[in-house]
């Protein structure tokens, strides 16, 4: 098997697995064991995940698969799996008649390295069961969500059989799997349970009697014991993280907390005292006298330790007055400027539910989705429409920059990447048309070029050589040179090298990143000098024709650069970006900005999947926009002579036209010397064109074979506008804030964080401390009360027997 080979099989098992996380499965990654001993029957192939039992159905972990890795499937959830395994004697030919016999659906099969198989069926809540006499295993879920199991899948090659892998013999329906009813369950757990007393199991939905032990003299449900419970006790190491971040060594407070938790989790006090004596014993506290501490834990007045941030009532006499209402704050710059979600109600059918469906699965923030989606649109126009609001209203081409503010953490790849990939099929697709065409030309042009060099020679020996033969042969020499490869999609690049690579592809390009290398890069951060390129940047988002003629290297020379941007970063990176190189030159005026709040804290983990028929209806949308626009693109740059042929002209229809004019008119009235928009600069004056353009490619998405834009694409861009102006407030004043020691605003950042109604100097002192400007509490204080003068807090005195306490209630619009 050729390295290429390799490399397709591989793409194809993930894309099974991808399939089946669409429609509900979990899959993880399991990392390969370097010390695998072959002869140690305890030694582990692959180290499996905490808690995998858990694991919810998301895509993006498929983005961590490398060669070597074992791809693993839940069960329990959508699929079942009976496991046939041969070296134990079973047979598998005679598993699936048996199967079959008593009717239970086979949804897939999949051949396993060691000659069984893993026939996948519908989950019915039945727990796993195994044994080593009957060869076979059975792999689920039961209803109370115990006795769950995991099968290695294709992509997992196991070192325990010399690397042997396994192979799909039949692919799972997942459409089969999405459309399981309750109906379908119920008549198939009666059909797997009766397959599973044949073979001498006793099929069971929920725990039995071995999942409960007998502690302190008294039974107990394992299972009423939470999760988070049981990582505690397990969790032996020298400091204890609570879930508010902050990190202690003090082994009573935790001794105290677990005594707690056991008692919310309905634990007696004896059983209490036997489950602790082990964790105990292991960090030599206590150890004797469990009993004893447990009962005095038990009967401390004081409040139990917490394990979130939470109000904090330090005597039953205090409650915060939130009685007296609060007045807007008064903006600070930077992140202190907060924007509404953009209202996605005005949008095409399409781009709000792929909006809100991409968002949901990958639990971010769906600023960062609506900004994949316009881009991704954009980008499958490779920018060959030109749009015309009117005639002497020329908007510029189908291209579109969007910039999108987000912390660390919320989820950016995860919501970008799947939104661009069918792009990236598209690109190959198109790169396959393009080897094959080249090989054809290939044998076109050594014919051509052969025949060039003999009229040539003869030519020499002629009083009238045929000139016009001469320039035949040498344009047809010409028309059959190697077209380019497409490589539209790009991650990050420096200006030059963009232009470069503009040259070679024609002049398409369109630039997805989650990181923020491509900014710093344009901004100059990789020059010595600091200083910035933007140009070509700012010739790309309006297709002007672009020469750069250098001596040191070689130049740049691009007919009709286009550059799609669709970038996601974070805001520390871009503090201070705005500068007289990069927003003095239009660059920063060119972007639709968003900026959304953070879901930091307040995200479900298992999330809802894009469902297959509206994932299937984007990739249908962006492969019909982009077969058309690659045939125009195609002939266009491959025109003879050496110049562009012309664009594709998208006209607005004349009430959609007046509609945008009367929207610029709106904009241009309200932007007085006292307008916040007078604060956006050179931005609003390009809002209106970047309103024409959403409306442009949201019409191409419907029909690219349209030259006009009815009014209702101008009422869709048109809805967004108050949305656009809101994030670019926020964008711009983390851009234009060049202090990123501000205090305030890295107080107003740990508010936000702690989200509780009131707080004290130290709990906020706690959150931040370790950051360069604090000193120590004063320093805290003095930032607190300069935000009281702002309107973000305001200071309380409590007063609790012993010296008073100091807090802070906190606006209402920190809270989130």
């Amino acid at each position: 098997m050729t390295t290429a080979d390799a490399v397709d099989i591989d793409r194809e098992n993930l894309a099974q697995a991808r399939d089946l996380i669409a429609v509900g499965v979990p899959v993880f990654i399991a990392r390969p064991n370097p010390n695998y001993d072959p002869s140690d029957t305890k030694s582990r192939e692959f180290f499996l995940p905490d808690a995998w039992q858990e694991t919810a159905p998301d895509v993006s972990v498929l983005n961590a698969w490398t060669p070597g890795d074992a791809l693993c499937l839940v069960a329990g959830h959508g699929v079942d799996v009976v496991d046939v395994d041969t070296k134990n004697g079973a047979n598998p030919a005679e598993h699936l008649a048996r199967l079959e016999g008593v009717g239970v659906d086979v949804l897939a099969i999949v051949r396993t390295p060691s000659a069984g198989i893993h026939a996948y069926v519908r989950s019915v809540g039945l727990c796993s069961a195994g044994s080593q006499t009957v060869g076979v295993d059975y792999r689920g879920r039961g209803l109370d969500g115990s006795g769950s199991g995991f099968l290695y899948m294709p992509g997992t090659q196991r070192p325990k059989y010399d690397g042997g892998g396994y192979e799909w013999e039949k692919l799972p329906d997942v459409y089969d799997i999405a459309e399981t009813t309750d109906a379908d369950r119920e008549e198939q757990r009666d059909a797997v349970a009766t397959y599973l007393a044949g073979i001498g199991y006793s099929p069971r939905t929920h725990r039995t009697d071995r999942d409960v032990q007998e502690i302190g003299g008294e039974e107990v449900n394992l299972s009423a014991i939470p999760p988070w419970l049981s990582a505690d006790l397990e969790d032996l190491g020298p400091t204890w993280e609570k879930k508010n971040g902050t990190k202690h060594r003090d082994r009573s407070e935790r001794f105290h907390n677990l005594v707690h938790a056991c008692k919310r989790a309905g634990l007696t006090p004896g059983q209490t005292v036997t489950l602790l004596d082990p964790w105990c014993s292991a960090l030599g506290k206590y150890v004797g006298r469990v009993d004893l501490e447990v009962s005095r834990s038990l009967s401390k007045d004081d409040t139990e330790p917490t394990r979130a941030p939470a109000l904090s009532v330090v005597s039953d006499s205090y409650a915060p007055d939130d009685s007296a209402p609060w007045d807007p704050p008064v903006p600070i710059g930077g992140d202190s400027i907060t924007a509404d979600p953009v209202t996605l109600d005005g949008l095409p059918w399409l781009v709000r539910e792929m909006v809100r469906a991409q968002a949901t699965e990958s639990a971010a923030p769906q600023e960062i989705a609506l900004g994949a989606v316009l881009g991704a649109l954009s980008a499958a126009t490779r920018g060959v429409w030109d749009i015309h609001v009117s005639s002497s209203w020329y908007a510029g081409p189908s291209v579109l920059w969007t910039l999108t503010l987000a912390e660390s953490g919320e989820r950016k790849s995860g919501a970008v990447r799947p939104l661009i990939e069918p792009l990236r099929a598209l690109e190959r697709h198109a790169a396959t048309e393009v080897l094959k065409e080249n090989r054809l030309r290939a044998g076109r042009r050594e014919i051509a070029t052969a025949a060039l060099k003999a009229e040539q020679k003869t030519s020499e020996t002629k009083p009238e050589p045929d000139v016009e033969k001469v320039d035949r042969l040498t344009d047809e020499v010409h028309a059959n040179r190697d077209r380019p490869r497409p490589a539209l999609v790009q991650t990050d690049t420096t200006t030059e090298a963009l232009g470069m690579h503009m040259t070679k592809q024609g002049g398409a390009v369109a630039m997805f990143t989650t990181e923020a290398t491509a900014f710093q890069s344009v901004a100059g951060s990789y020059k010595k000098d600091g200083t910035s390129n933007v140009g070509l940047l700012n010739s790309a988002w309006d297709a002007e024709e672009y020469r750069d003629l250098r001596v040191s290297r070689a130049g740049m020379d691009v007919s009709r650069p286009v550059l799609v941007w669709c970038a996601a970063v974070q805001p520390a990176v871009l503090a201070g970006y705005a500068t007289s190189g990069t927003e003095g030159s239009g660059f920063l005026a060119r972007f639709l900005m968003f900026s959304p709040n953070s879901l930091q804290g307040l995200r479900t983990m298992r999330t809802e999947p894009v469902s297959l028929a509206l994932r299937a209806e984007w990739s249908e949308t962006l492969r019909r926009i982009h077969s058309h626009a690659w045939r125009h693109y195609a002939a266009m740059t491959d025109d003879l002579p050496d110049e562009m042929g012309e664009p594709l002209r998208l006209d607005f229809e004349p009430d959609a036209a007046d509609a945008l004019y009367s929207h610029a008119q709106e904009l241009e009235d309200r932007n007085t010397p006292t307008s916040d928009l007078r604060t956006l600069g050179g931005w609003v004056g390009k809002l209106p064109a970047q309103l024409a353009r959403i409306a442009a490619v949201l019409a191409l998405a419907e029909d690219p074979t349209r030259t006009t834009v009815p009014r209702e694409y101008v009422e869709n861009a048109l809805s967004l506008s108050d949305s656009l102006i809101r994030h670019a407030l926020a964008t711009f004043a983390v851009m234009r804030k060049s202090d990123q020691e501000d205090p305030a605003r890295r107080v107003i950042a740990a508010l936000r964080k702690l989200r509780a109604p009131d707080v004290s100097t130290r709990q906020v002192h706690k959150e931040i401390q370790g950051q360069a400007w604090v000193r120590g509490a004063e320093s805290v204080r003095e930032a607190l009360e300069d935000l009281a003068d702002l309107g973000y807090v305001r200071p309380v005195t409590v007063k609790t027997g012993g010296r008073p306490s100091e807090r802070w209630l906190v606006h209402p619009d920190l809270l989130g």
